[in-house]
């Protein structure tokens, strides 16, 4: 290269940099554009309107507009937007006869008999679904206010495919999914996540043991994933479908095809506490987020806390769980339990029902509502009783499990509580075993010391998805391939094929060929044969003549 040229490409890189710094400072001296943003957030439970709530709290921090649409579904949660920063919450109320439709699942209404039921509670939750959403989309006049506002940006909880169908109706470019709960392999489906059921656990029927599966939890495992592939995954998209096309017009686009196009998903889950699986890079960790500074504990609560000998053990199943429909030999059963370690005081969130009151222990202490944060956050707390130790129903049996699997904790369960042995030797462990002290410790730092905040993530991935309404090049293409070409049936087959090809030709073309080896090898032993038969007569002849000489 002449120093011509040299001269001349320094020159082009010395102005490329030049170039780009300057467009880089323009673009950093530039306004930051503000967003309008909305978020749907049905009252499904306090935790979900909670995580919701947060969201919108953290981008109205960031500078953006954030409106929450909430549908009123438990008229407990009707006061509850879980923001205190949105600029507007729009409540849908619906009809008088579907208040407290929640009850309906069975597993809610009777969280005490365990969670065997999953398989069925995950059906007639999406059933629900199709309800929730024929609720909001024949509203004419709500969708007529939403496609008014023109949101450059809308966010909702992954329940299933009507959110993002009303915010293609309503003409948002940009739609953000978010969940409140650890990535399940239904949503990851719509992301073209694989689901791996030799050690990914599924969250409607998990085992205890988590990824560590044997062979009849694998085969489990492998049944569970089968039936929601071919029913679960296509019962949402067949529910729904019908009801926005009746809603938004025979021409509407697929709900499967719009989902496919979701920009991100905010799971409110961490990367060090989740059991491993494959995962796509339109999936965001936040958990964590919706926390936030601890209020005063109460005065009542503070004295217990403070006055304990060994320390206290805080006891809630949360605020979904009507602890009233616990039989009385469980709750026998935990007081025995809770009595066999008197230099501890059990505080237990619950509310008292007939004849209650004669089954406590002196260390335990019943509140009707406690601030579980402010709690945890005291110093002489040394354990929590929770439904990631005692599952009920949900993903708490994942949650359990992940929890064991992770041996911070451990697991009872509920069909076995009522044992309180059973209860005193998860106790026991907890309590006094320090290995689950050390881990909880690391976990704690790793978590603590993580180089990205879950807001900061948050905010700058919806800043970035909004200039870009789709982020397809991050699409896994599952669906763009059929089941043999995904799995690499076809290549296994024809290389099977092949093979046998190779292996057929040989063989007959050895049956052919060894007759013909076998016939020239006999005439060459036997010519072989008949000369050294004459070589021998000449050689025994001149032998015996010059013997004779």
């Amino acid at each position: 290269m002449s120093y011509r040229n040299i001269f001349l490409f320094s020159c082009f890189y010395l102005l490329s940099i030049t170039s780009c710094f300057a467009e880089s400072i323009l673009q950093n001296s530039l306004p930051k554009k503000k967003l309008k943003i909305l978020i749907d957030s049905p009252s499904l439970s306090f935790s979900h309107i909670q995580f919701q709530g947060k969201l919108a709290d953290v981008l109205v921090e960031a500078g953006h507009e954030v409106h929450i649409l909430m549908l009123n579904i438990d008229p407990k949660m009707a006061n509850y937007t879980g923001s205190s920063k949105a600029y507007k919450v729009m409540r849908v109320e619906r009809p008088p006869q579907n208040h407290d439709v929640m009850s309906s699942v069975q597993d809610i209404d009777s969280p005490f008999r365990g969670v065997q039921r999953n398989f069925q509670m995950w059906s007639q939750f999406i059933e629900l679904m199709s309800g929730f959403c024929e609720d909001l989309v024949f509203d004419k006049e709500l969708m007529a206010s939403l496609k008014a506002e023109k949101y450059d940006v809308g966010i909702s909880e992954f329940y299933g495919h009507c959110p993002f169908a009303i915010f293609h109706h309503v003409g948002i470019k940009t739609k953000i999914a978010s969940y409140a709960i650890q990535l399940t392999s239904m949503a990851g489906y719509q992301f073209g996540i694989p689901t791996l059921s030799s050690y990914v656990p599924n969250i409607i029927a998990p085992t205890i043991d988590g990824a560590n599966m044997n062979f009849m939890q694998r085969a489990l495992n492998l049944f569970t994933d089968t039936y929601e592939t071919f029913y679960l995954r296509n019962k949402s998209p067949s529910t729904i479908q019908p009801i926005v096309n009746k809603a938004f017009g025979p021409d509407f686009p697929s709900v499967k095809e719009i989902n496919k196009n979701i920009s991100l998903l905010f799971t409110n889950a961490n990367e060090f506490f989740e059991f491993p699986h494959p995962v796509s890079n339109k999936v965001i960790y936040i958990g964590g987020i919706v926390q936030s500074k601890a209020k005063p504990i109460q005065s009542e609560v503070k004295a217990v806390l403070d006055k304990s000998n060994k320390g206290v053990v805080l006891f809630s199943f949360g605020s979904i769980t009507d602890t009233t429909k616990m039989s009385v030999a469980m709750k026998q059963a935990f007081l025995k339990a809770f009595a066999h370690f008197p230099q501890y005081d059990f505080i237990w969130k619950f509310k008292l029902g007939i004849n209650d009151s004669s089954l406590l222990a002196p260390n335990v202490h019943l509140f009707n509502w406690l601030d579980q944060k402010a709690v945890m956050e005291h110093l002489n707390l040394k354990a929590f009783i929770t439904h990631c130790a005692v599952p009920l129903f949900g993903d708490q049996l994942f949650n359990a499990a992940l929890v064991k699997h992770k041996a911070i904790g451990e697991y009872v369960d509920i069909r076995q509580a009522e044992e309180p042995q059973v209860i005193i030797d998860a106790l026991d462990q907890v309590l006094n075993n320090p290995i689950y002290r050390q881990n909880a410790r690391i976990l704690q730092k790793k978590l603590q010391m993580s180089p990205f905040k879950p807001a900061e993530k948050l905010v700058k991935w919806v800043e970035f998805a909004s200039e870009f309404s789709e982020l397809n090049e991050l699409n896994l293409p599952m669906d763009e391939l059929n089941f043999f070409a995904y799995y690499c049936l076809d290549v296994i087959f024809a290389g099977i094929a092949v093979l046998i090809i190779v292996l057929w030709t040989l063989t007959v073309a050895l049956r052919r060929l060894l007759p013909v080896l076998y016939h020239y090898s006999g005439i060459f032993i036997r010519d072989q044969s008949i000369n050294f038969r004459k070589f021998s007569a000449k050689y025994n002849r001149y032998v015996r003549g010059g013997l004779e000489q």
